[in-house]
C-alpha cells in the first residue's frame, strides 16, 4: 500500500508535469512563431527545465544536498522565461511543478514559504505585463494553482508516511506476538517441569507410605509366627498385596503425570480427571475388607489446578 501511494503520486506528478510542459511549449511556439532567435533560446531553456524536472527524483535520492540547488536552478529558469521580451503569463504555471516538488520533499512550513516566494517572484513580471490590478489577479490565480497541487503532494506524502508507520507497527506487533508465544511455550515447559517434580515427590511419599505399611505387616507376621502360626497366612497375603500396590502406584502415577500434563486450557485430555481416577482405582490393590466406589455428580468444567487437587485428595484417601 505504501508503494502504491508513492507510485500513484509519481504517476500523477509526471502526468501533470507532462501536460503543463506540453502546453507551455505549444504556447511558446505560437507566441514566438515569427521570431528567429527567441525560439532557440526558449527551446534550450525548456529542454533544461525538462532535464531538471525528470532527473530530480533520482538525483535527490543519491545526493540529498542536490535538492536546494535543483530548486534554485528551476526557479531561475522559470523566472528567466517570464522576463524574456514579449513573454506571456503562462510561464508562471511552471511554478506549480516546483510547488509540488518542494512540498513533497520538505516540511509544510518550508513548502508554504516556498509558495509565498514563488508568488512574490511572479508578481513583478505579471504586473509589468498587465498592470497592477490585473497582474496581482493573475498572481493570485497562479498561486491558487500552486497551493492546490502542493496540497495534493502533501496529502500524498502524509498518506505514505502513515502507511509506513502502520507497517512498522504491524511488524512490531508481529514480533511481540512471536515473543509472547515463545514466553508462553517457556512458561508451559516450566509448569510441566514443576508438575513432574511434584509428581515425583508424591510418588516418593506414596511409595514410602506403602513400604511403611509393608514393614508393619512384616513385623506383625513375625510376631504371629512365634505365637500363632495359623494367622501368619493372611498377613503374608496382605504383605503381597502391599508390594503389588507399591508397584502399581509407580505405574499409575507415571500415567497420571501424563494425564494431568494434558489438563491445560485447550489441551484437556478426553475424560480428564474422571478417567484418571477410574484408572487409578482399577490399578490399586484394594483389600477385601474395603469397598471403594467412584460417583460423579454434575459435569461442571474444572480448571487444571482444581482437577489436580481433587486427584491428590482421592489418592491420599486411598493411601490412608
Amino acid at each position: 500500500m505504501g508503494r502504491s501511494v508513492a507510485g500513484s503520486y509519481q504517476w500523477t506528478f509526471y502526468l501533470t508535469t507532462g501536460l503543463l510542459l506540453s502546453a507551455v511549449a505549444l504556447r511558446s511556439l505560437l507566441v514566438y512563431a515569427g521570431s528567429v532567435t527567441l525560439p532557440q533560446v526558449l527551446g534550450q531553456l525548456l529542454v533544461s527545465l525538462i532535464l531538471l524536472i525528470f532527473s530530480e527524483s533520482s538525483a535527490t535520492a543519491r545526493f540529498p544536498a542536490y535538492l536546494p540547488l535543483y530548486l534554485l536552478a528551476q526557479t531561475s529558469v522559470a523566472l528567466l522565461l517570464m522576463l524574456m521580451p514579449g513573454a506571456a503569463d503562462f510561464y508562471a504555471i511552471l511554478f506549480a511543478i516546483l510547488s509540488m516538488q518542494v512540498m513533497r520533499r520538505s516540511n509544510p512550513r518550508t513548502g508554504a514559504a516556498a509558495i509565498a516566494l514563488f508568488a512574490a517572484l511572479m508578481t513583478l513580471p505579471l504586473v509589468k505585463m498587465y498592470g497592477m490590478v490585473n497582474g496581482i489577479a493573475f498572481m493570485l490565480l497562479y498561486t491558487f494553482v500552486n497551493v492546490l497541487v502542493a496540497a495534493y503532494a502533501l496529502a500524498s506524502r502524509r498518506a505514505q508516511e502513515a502507511r509506513s508507520r502502520n507497517e512498522a507497527l504491524a511488524q512490531e506487533l508481529d514480533q511481540a506476538n512471536r515473543q509472547l508465544q515463545t514466553s508462553a511455550a517457556q512458561a508451559a515447559q516450566l509448569a510441566a517441569a514443576r508438575e513432574r517434580h511434584r509428581m515425583a515427590r508424591e510418588l516418593h511419599d506414596s511409595v514410602t507410605q506403602t513400604i511403611f505399611s509393608m514393614t508393619l505387616t512384616t513385623q506383625s507376621a513375625l510376631l504371629l509366627l512365634e505365637r500363632d502360626a495359623g494367622r501368619v497366612g493372611p498377613q503374608l497375603d496382605r504383605l503381597n498385596q502391599l508390594a503389588q500396590s507399591a508397584l502399581a502406584e509407580m505405574r499409575v502415577l507415571t500415567e497420571v503425570t501424563l494425564v494431568i500434563s494434558e489438563l491445560r486450557p485447550g489441551r484437556a485430555a478426553e475424560g480428564g480427571l474422571v478417567a484418571a481416577l477410574r484408572r487409578h482405582l482399577a490399578s490399586r490393590q484394594i483389600p477385601e475388607e474395603l469397598s471403594v466406589s467412584l460417583e460423579i455428580e454434575g459435569d461442571a468444567p474444572l480448571d487444571p489446578a482444581e482437577e489436580q487437587s481433587l486427584f491428590r485428595i482421592a489418592q491420599e484417601a486411598l493411601n490412608n
